[in-house]
Protein backbone atom coordinates (compact mmCIF):
# COMPACT_ATOMS: atom_id res chain seq x y z
CA UNK A 1 0.00 0.00 0.00
CA UNK A 2 2.88 2.32 0.90
CA UNK A 3 4.97 1.52 -2.67
CA UNK A 4 1.36 2.20 -4.15
CA UNK A 5 1.35 5.55 -2.72
CA UNK A 6 5.07 6.40 -3.89
CA UNK A 7 4.62 5.31 -6.99
CA UNK A 8 1.41 6.74 -7.89
CA UNK A 9 1.01 10.06 -5.88
CA UNK A 10 -2.15 11.78 -5.63
CA UNK A 11 -2.43 15.57 -5.36
CA UNK A 12 -6.26 15.83 -4.84
CA UNK A 13 -5.93 18.64 -1.53
CA UNK A 14 -3.32 20.67 -3.24
CA UNK A 15 -5.34 20.65 -5.92
CA UNK A 16 -8.45 21.39 -4.03
CA UNK A 17 -6.66 24.14 -2.04
CA UNK A 18 -5.31 25.84 -5.23
CA UNK A 19 -9.20 25.80 -6.49
CA UNK A 20 -10.90 27.35 -3.77
CA UNK A 21 -7.78 29.73 -3.36
CA UNK A 22 -8.61 30.73 -6.83
CA UNK A 23 -12.56 31.13 -5.95
CA UNK A 24 -11.94 33.28 -3.02
CA UNK A 25 -9.51 35.50 -5.34
CA UNK A 26 -12.21 35.88 -7.60
CA UNK A 27 -14.38 37.29 -5.42
CA UNK A 28 -12.82 40.61 -4.26
CA UNK A 29 -15.93 41.82 -2.74
CA UNK A 30 -15.85 39.04 0.07
CA UNK A 31 -13.11 39.10 2.76
CA UNK A 32 -10.44 36.40 2.04
CA UNK A 33 -10.64 34.67 4.43
CA UNK A 34 -11.47 30.76 5.54
CA UNK A 35 -13.56 29.22 8.66
CA UNK A 36 -13.32 25.81 9.36
CA UNK A 37 -11.28 23.06 10.72
CA UNK A 38 -9.00 22.54 7.75
CA UNK A 39 -8.46 26.16 6.96
CA UNK A 40 -5.28 26.44 8.39
CA UNK A 41 -3.72 23.81 5.96
CA UNK A 42 -5.34 25.88 2.67
CA UNK A 43 -3.36 28.83 4.54
CA UNK A 44 -0.45 27.16 4.38
CA UNK A 45 -0.72 25.76 0.76
CA UNK A 46 -2.16 29.13 -0.84
CA UNK A 47 -1.75 32.03 1.42
CA UNK A 48 -5.37 32.64 2.17
CA UNK A 49 -5.41 33.59 5.77
CA UNK A 50 -7.72 31.42 7.87
CA UNK A 51 -9.29 30.64 10.97
CA UNK A 52 -10.12 27.59 12.54
CA UNK A 53 -14.04 27.10 13.90
CA UNK A 54 -13.37 24.12 16.00
CA UNK A 55 -9.91 24.47 18.46
CA UNK A 56 -9.05 27.18 20.36
CA UNK A 57 -10.26 28.70 23.58
CA UNK A 58 -12.49 31.34 22.34
CA UNK A 59 -16.13 31.56 22.12
CA UNK A 60 -16.80 30.04 18.54
CA UNK A 61 -19.58 33.08 17.86
CA UNK A 62 -17.38 35.91 19.50
CA UNK A 63 -14.57 34.66 16.93
CA UNK A 64 -16.80 34.97 14.09
CA UNK A 65 -17.76 38.79 15.24
CA UNK A 66 -14.72 39.80 15.57
CA UNK A 67 -13.11 37.98 12.24
CA UNK A 68 -16.00 38.05 9.97
CA UNK A 69 -14.77 35.75 7.77
CA UNK A 70 -16.17 35.59 4.08
CA UNK A 71 -15.91 31.70 3.28
CA UNK A 72 -16.74 28.37 5.29
CA UNK A 73 -14.68 25.27 3.99
CA UNK A 74 -16.31 22.18 5.77
CA UNK A 75 -15.82 18.39 5.02
CA UNK A 76 -19.27 16.40 4.54
CA UNK A 77 -21.98 16.97 7.54
CA UNK A 78 -19.85 19.66 9.34
CA UNK A 79 -22.53 22.31 8.31
CA UNK A 80 -24.96 20.48 10.43
CA UNK A 81 -23.08 20.05 13.26
CA UNK A 82 -22.47 24.15 13.39
CA UNK A 83 -26.10 24.86 12.52
CA UNK A 84 -26.01 27.14 15.86
CA UNK A 85 -22.73 28.81 15.00
CA UNK A 86 -23.65 29.81 11.37
CA UNK A 87 -26.94 30.55 12.15
CA UNK A 88 -25.85 34.48 11.76
CA UNK A 89 -25.06 33.27 7.97
CA UNK A 90 -26.87 32.17 5.12
CA UNK A 91 -24.14 30.02 3.36
CA UNK A 92 -24.11 29.52 -0.47
CA UNK A 93 -22.60 26.35 -1.32
CA UNK A 94 -19.83 27.39 -4.60
CA UNK A 95 -17.72 24.22 -4.74
CA UNK A 96 -17.28 20.39 -3.40
CA UNK A 97 -14.07 18.54 -3.95
CA UNK A 98 -13.90 14.76 -3.06
CA UNK A 99 -10.55 14.54 -1.76
CA UNK A 100 -9.42 11.88 1.19
CA UNK A 101 -8.50 13.15 4.94
CA UNK A 102 -9.75 10.31 6.71
CA UNK A 103 -12.47 7.48 6.99
CA UNK A 104 -15.21 10.01 7.96
CA UNK A 105 -14.09 12.74 6.12
CA UNK A 106 -14.45 12.43 2.06
CA UNK A 107 -15.52 15.59 0.59
CA UNK A 108 -14.40 19.06 1.12
CA UNK A 109 -17.41 21.70 0.26
CA UNK A 110 -16.65 25.48 0.27
CA UNK A 111 -19.27 27.94 1.09
CA UNK A 112 -19.72 31.69 0.53
CA UNK A 113 -20.79 33.38 3.77
CA UNK A 114 -22.94 36.44 3.68
CA UNK A 115 -24.54 37.72 7.04
CA UNK A 116 -28.11 37.64 7.35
Amino acid sequence: MIGGFLTHRDYDYRDAAESIAAIVRSHPEQKALLLGVSGPQISLMTGIPAINDYYGTEDGAEKLARYQPGWYVAWDGAVADNKDLLAPYALEKLASYPVFDDDDRTTLVLYKMTRK
